[in-house]
C-alpha cells in the first residue's frame, strides 16, 4: 500500500505486480511461464469484474468500507480490460 504521492501528500493506493500469465513446476523442478497470449478482453474483463467484485465485498466485511462507499466505486475503464497501453484480441 503507497501511502504518499510524490508532493508527500496523503494519496493512499494499493499496488500490484502482475505477469502475463502463469507459471508451474516442471518435471525437472524448474519453473516454466506460460503467457496469457491467448486471452481476449472479454476473459480479461470477466476476471477483473469477479476480482473487484471479491476485494469490495472483503473490504466491507472487514469495515474498511462501507456499503454505500463500496456502491460509489466506479467499475473499471474498458479499454483493454482496464490495463492502459495493452491490446487485446
Amino acid at each position: 500500500m503507497q501511502r504518499f504521492g510524490s508532493a508527500l501528500n496523503a494519496h493512499a493506493h494499493p499496488r500490484c505486480c502482475v505477469t502475463d500469465g502463469v507459471f508451474s513446476l516442471a518435471a525437472d523442478s524448474t519453473l516454466r511461464f506460460h503467457g496469457a497470449d491467448a486471452l481476449d478482453a472479454g476473459s480479461l474483463a470477466a476476471v477483473q469484474r469477479r476480482i473487484r467484485s471479491r476485494v469490495l465485498r472483503r473490504a466491507v466485511r472487514y469495515g474498511a468500507l462501507t456499503p454505500d462507499l463500496a456502491a460509489l466505486i466506479p467499475p473499471p475503464r474498458a479499454t483493454a480490460a482496464g490495463f492502459p497501453g495493452r491490446q487485446y484480441q
